[in-house]
């Protein structure tokens, strides 16, 4: 019996997913078959896209691409859209919960910190173990997180200090929040 992949257009991303089998072994014209129904062709779009993402929510399309709480390392390439380490956390990242991202080395940044992720849960930053890290900066720091009142922002802790160097200039921190320290 052979396969025959689904390859449109509309649902190309199916493709390796999806195979349709005719019963004549001849190849399934999936577009003659939704033609005689006209509600068919929408529901299996949205099925489509189910199968593609795993899931109903949004997919990170920039930066940080973990919801779950972690920990995560900062530093793994397969913890970012693409690969790439670009120390943003995009409005299209909503967060599932409490999440906390580490890092095991000193690190230097060729880009700023931008945190506009949904979802209403923390973001800690921190050194992996007990001790100090630090991250140098390539560029400034933007916070405008989505989520609510709980969508904070935390550097370090008590016992995984996090020390961010600024690169010997200037940088800028944009916020639509006031900032608060501890205790305010």
């Amino acid at each position: 019996m052979k396969k025959y992949s689904v390859t449109l257009p509309l649902i190309a991303m199916l493709e390796g997913v999806m195979n349709i089998q005719s019963k004549s072994n001849r190849p399934f014209s999936i577009l003659k078959s939704l033609a005689k129904s006209a509600v068919s062709f929408p529901i299996l779009l949205v099925a489509g896209l189910l199968f593609a993402t795993g899931s109903a929510e949004a997919v990170p399309t920039n930066g940080f691409n973990q919801a779950a709480a972690g920990p995560w390392d900062y530093n793994t390439p397969g913890n970012w859209f693409n690969s790439t380490i670009n120390g943003t956390w995009d409005a299209s990242l909503t967060l599932a919960a409490t999440q906390t991202v580490t890092f095991a080395a000193d690190t230097s940044l060729g880009t700023g910190l931008t945190f506009n992720y949904g979802g209403n849960y923390p973001l800690t930053l921190k050194a992996s173990a007990a001790g100090t890290k630090t991250i140098t900066l390539g560029g400034d720091i933007g916070l405008n997180t989505g989520g609510g009142t709980t969508a904070n922002l935390t550097i370090g802790d008590s016992a995984n200090h996090l020390n961010m160097d600024l690169g010997g200039v200037t940088r800028t921190m944009t916020t639509t929040t006031p900032l608060r320290g501890p205790g305010t």
